[in-house]
């Protein structure tokens, strides 16, 4: 009895190894596969204060598997003047989406935009896969499963540790085109940035060469309307990281 216990147990080990190596060497479907988001729509609801103006777009998983997503940066302003019209200077946390969803993410204005202007609008949704079934098994497992593991490979390290086989993204929305929200609200462009990250590598080859080290100290807290540059200057960033092939545009420059 005690013998078919052992067998049992060394049984489900293994096939619980197996189905973690299978899944650790799947192949990924790139990042910008899983996420769609519609173009923003404005539109108003009504509460007990009356009826507020809003700003709605639909996110769609066309994913194999389930996500979560989270905005970290989003933005409404006037046309005419810039003016915020609505920003989420509070993040809230992850949001799980099942594949094949879809779910409608609806922001409050400040105000009623001007008759017949259509304010500007850009947002940023960060992704990532939600964590599998296998893995939560795969630690209840421990330390069995790496003991094994290492019986083959010394190197191999849980992928429930390493993360580097969850699928994640970044994809943006906006209704006039990002890149030229970011340009004509903030006067933020991919050559002026691929320029600052050409000055901030041959500063870092040099700072190598040279062996020094600079520290950067900040000489006052940046008011409101300066952090939402700062947060805007993030977000427009991790735009260009996201859409540019960082290496082969530096080299022209």
């Amino acid at each position: 009895m005690r013998a078919r216990s052992k067998l049992l147990v060394a049984s489900v080990i293994i096939v619980g190894l197996v189905l973690l190596v299978m899944w650790s060497l799947r192949p990924k479907p790139a990042g910008k596969d899983w996420l769609s988001v519609s173009q923003p729509v404005f539109g108003s609801r009504t509460n007990a204060n009356g009826i507020l103006p809003t700003v709605s777009f639909v996110i769609s998983n066309a994913g194999p598997r389930a996500f979560e997503f989270w905005i970290p940066w989003l933005e409404c302003r006037a046309r005419s003047d810039f003016s915020l019209l609505a920003t989420n200077d509070v993040p809230r946390g992850s949001l799980p989406l099942p594949s094949g969803a879809t779910t409608n993410m609806t922001c409050d204005l400040l105000r009623e935009p001007l008759s017949g202007e259509a304010p500007l609008f850009c947002c940023q949704i960060e992704w990532f896969e939600s964590e599998p079934a296998l893995w939560r098994l795969g630690r209840k497992l421990e330390p069995h499963v790496s003991r094994t593991m290492d019986l083959f490979s010394s190197q191999w390290v849980p992928p429930w540790v390493s993360q580097s086989t969850r699928a994640r993204g970044t994809v943006f929305t906006s209704n006039i085109g990002v890149a030229e929200y970011f340009r004509l609200v903030h006067g933020f462009t991919r050559s002026d940035w691929l320029e600052e990250l050409a000055r901030y590598e041959a500063a870092k080859a040099q700072q190598a060469t040279q062996r020094q080290t600079y520290t950067y100290r900040q000489s006052h807290y940046p008011g409101a309307d300066e952090y939402l540059r700062l947060w805007a200057r993030s977000a427009f960033v991790s735009y260009c990281q996201s859409y540019t092939n960082i290496s082969e545009q530096i080299k022209q420059h």
